[in-house]
């Protein structure tokens, strides 16, 4: 079993104490690449994408994956440090909705409800 299975497997058994470093968004490099990762459990959802400043808030651009019973993902290589994005879900009654990433470190500024792509290596200190 690899290391993204045991991690769905756990979070599905509700034993995932550190679901944040699975789920939400991550930065990746693959092929070469640098990117971002982006998972949400959304159980009921027909279909998902990633909507954000990197695509145009276009939901055909970064179109999600089933990957687990109820766990999404998709990668983005445009997306970047600082952009807003959220979830384009299909609900199971056909509806299409915008969600906030419930995963997501940081949101945009009041009155915006989009979760923004911070820096998760940043290091607080109390110097000034």
């Amino acid at each position: 079993m690899n290391k993204m299975q045991e991690q769905c497997n756990r979070f599905h058994a509700g034993k995932s104490v550190d679901a944040y470093r699975f789920m939400g968004y991550h930065p990746v490099r693959t092929n070469g690449k640098s990117g971002y990762v982006f998972r949400v459990f959304a159980p009921h959802a027909k279909s998902i994408a990633v909507v954000g400043d990197f695509n145009f808030w276009n939901p055909e651009d970064t179109p999600m994956k089933k990957i687990s019973p109820g766990i999404w993902e998709a990668f983005s290589y445009v997306a970047k440090k600082n952009q807003c994005y959220k979830y384009y879900i299909k609900r199971a009654d056909g509806a299409y909705a915008y969600k906030t990433d419930p995963y997501g470190f940081a949101c945009e500024a009041l009155p915006g409800t989009s979760t923004q792509i911070v820096d998760l290596d940043f290091v607080w200190t109390d110097s000034k």
